[in-house]
């Protein structure tokens, strides 16, 4: 079976002879993948319609973390389990009272979120209590 290749008319190749010849120096750094909701958009607005027909696609939806409006306290605290990273701490290491706390920048990967780290996180990454510490600190070994 031959392969069939369409053929461009010569219409399209003079409307267009800039865009052909363009010579792109940084085609291998420029991330293709963002072009694809690009080129099905202007696919769509080519598309040629008929009056009184509709075109209907579902929403395009990405997966991110979902974070209140700046300034809007929440009433009900939130626990979840990611799997991220810390990005930027946003304060200094706190104890109030016998609790470790931090406020830290965290990402998945697709998004960024502000987050508050509890006790316990922070007790199994800095291997001891803030008794603990208070008691290293009283008697120095």
């Amino acid at each position: 079976m031959e392969s069939q290749t369409p053929e461009i008319s010569r219409e399209f190749q003079s409307e267009n002879r800039k865009l052909l010849d363009y010579n792109d120096e940084d085609f291998n750094e420029f991330p293709l993948n963002e072009l694809d909701d690009d080129l099905s958009l202007q696919d769509e607005i080519h598309a040629d319609i008929e009056p009184g027909e509709a075109m209907i696609q579902p929403p395009k939806s990405h997966k991110s973390l979902e974070e209140p409006p700046r300034g809007k306290k929440l009433d009900v605290i939130t626990v979840v389990e990611i799997k991220g990273f810390i990005v930027t701490l946003l304060n200094k290491l706190t104890s109030n009272g016998d609790l470790w706390s931090i406020k830290a920048r965290i990402s998945d990967g697709t998004a960024y979120m502000d987050a508050e780290f509890g006790d316990d996180i922070l007790r199994s990454l800095i291997g001891f209590s803030v008794a603990e510490m208070r008691v290293s600190i009283k008697c120095p070994s």
